[in-house]
């Protein structure tokens, strides 16, 4: 009997030191910059170190796979890559006012890498990366902070270098969430259960272009996700200011014990601090915190596929083809991104709306419905540049190409075979009943645009 209570006691102590380890949050930044972001992604790690971890409550630990090509960049004089500044590391960082090197410890062979040629467009090597943070840097709260190109459904994550030797040049959206999905939902919560604890990703953030999208969002949500945070359109300069986001989170933990913050409040002042460093560019630019709460984004789903399903049952009708130019229309004046095909959802929504043909077909009440679920995700969403764009976005981008034809060097040229099933093959979102009525719509869209004569096609717009 004596014996079950010491062990009982001293079980009770382990748990109690374990969870005392624990740093309020640990931030796993993952940062690819084997390509023409190396530059960029320099300066956004010094500014990390502007800030540095806090010993116990603040871990902030970042892999940064740097260019290994020949090329020279510049920081306020020439610095050419060399087998010191190129190649992959992961820091353990910390405080520093050297804003032209990287001081923090170098901790790569301690989480169990290898200095130099790295590829970061691997899922393999994204997954043993977050297993190592986690293992070696527990904490009550997570970040992950993707920096690197993107490509929002198309991928993201570029290693220029890898691509050269035909490896994973580009990390697609599916892999990406299976690769989260195995360590939060099938690693890391089975060691939190040991310890009857819920540990989950409280922040996934893009700082990458083009991510801010209802498709990848709806990938992530069901990896149990707190908030996301992307763009619609191309991240302009050198992206976030970390000396500011983390800064932010660094007073949080310094200021108070066991803080409540899950994410909510630490993502608006992200989106924040980004318009207020790009307000004043002129440039085209918005940033979205969203709630991936997987019960509105199904409803979403829901009333975003009604729309499409009654568009669908329209083009069984003899006026098929006047719809169809409606929507052409209706598609070409939304609000769209640096990748054409990519348009504001709610715009889209707004637009159809506004359309007298196709509001008859749909209903507006059918289209405020969908409109209202997909605001409710919405923590937190700022835009600017010129108001006629900027006033236009909310926060979600959708994969949504508008068909197209044009003479080029005497031969017509058009994207009529374009399949949006194919580009989100992989995607659970393809299979929810929005991505099925879409993608059916798309197709129908596309094939009597193709079916049209020159002139019909070219008097459209008129």
């Amino acid at each position: 009997m004596k014996k079950n209570i010491i062990i009982a006691m001293m079980l009770i102590i382990a748990l109690s030191v374990f969870a005392a380890d624990k740093a309020e949050w640990t931030i796993m930044v993952y940062i690819s910059g084997d390509n023409n972001l190396d530059s960029a992604l320099f300066s956004d790690v010094n500014e990390m170190e502007m800030i540095g971890s806090v010993h116990g409550k603040l871990n902030i630990i970042a892999l940064f796979d740097r260019w290994s090509g020949e090329w020279v960049y510049g920081q306020e004089g020439v610095q050419k890559n060399s087998k010191e500044n190129s190649g992959m590391r992961i820091y353990y960082i910390q405080k520093d006012d050297n804003t032209r090197a990287l001081s923090s410890k170098n901790i790569t062979k301690e989480m169990g890498f290898e200095v130099g040629m790295f590829d970061a467009g691997k899922p393999e090597n994204l997954e043993k990366f977050i297993k190592a943070v986690v293992k070696k840097y527990p904490a009550k709260n997570y970040h992950l902070d993707i920096g690197t190109h993107g490509a929002g459904v198309k991928g993201v994550i570029v290693d220029d270098n890898a691509g050269v030797q035909g490896q994973n040049r580009i990390m697609s959206i599916p892999k990406l969430k299976e690769t989260i999905g195995k360590v939060f939902a099938n690693v890391v919560n089975k060691i939190a259960e040991k310890n009857n604890e819920n540990i989950k990703l409280n922040v996934l953030s893009f700082d990458a272009c083009l991510m801010s999208m209802y498709e990848v969002y709806y990938e992530m949500a069901k990896n149990n996700i707190g908030f996301s945070i992307g763009s619609e359109e191309t991240i302009p300069g050198v992206g976030f200011s970390y000396n500011k986001v983390f800064g932010y989170l660094k007073d949080k933990v310094n200021r108070e014990t066991g803080i409540a913050e899950d994410g909510s409040n630490y993502t608006k002042k992200i989106v924040d601090y980004y318009y207020d460093d790009h307000s004043g560019s002129g440039e085209k630019a918005n940033l979205a915190s969203i709630k991936l709460l997987s019960t509105i984004l199904d409803k979403a789903n829901e009333q975003v596929a009604k729309v499409f399903e009654k568009l669908n049952e329209a083009l069984e009708a003899d006026n098929s083809k006047d719809i169809i130019k409606e929507f052409h229309k209706t598609l070409y004046n939304t609000s769209y991104m640096t990748d054409e095909d990519f348009v504001d959802l709610v715009d889209l929504l707004r637009m159809i709306k506004d359309n007298e043909t196709l509001a008859a077909v749909v209903g507006e009440e059918e289209i405020t419905k969908a409109i209202m679920y997909l605001k409710q995700n919405v923590v937190a969403h700022k835009s600017m540049g010129p108001s006629a764009w900027a006033d236009r976005v909310h926060g979600y981008s959708i994969y949504m190409p508008m068909y197209f034809r044009a003479e080029r060097d005497g031969v017509m040229h058009s994207n009529g075979a374009l399949k949006m099933k194919n580009t989100l093959r992989g995607f659970e979102y393809i299979n929810t009943d929005m991505g099925r009525q879409m993608a059916a719509f798309q197709e129908k869209y596309f094939k009597i645009m193709s079916d049209m004569t020159d002139e019909e096609y070219g008097n459209i717009m008129n």
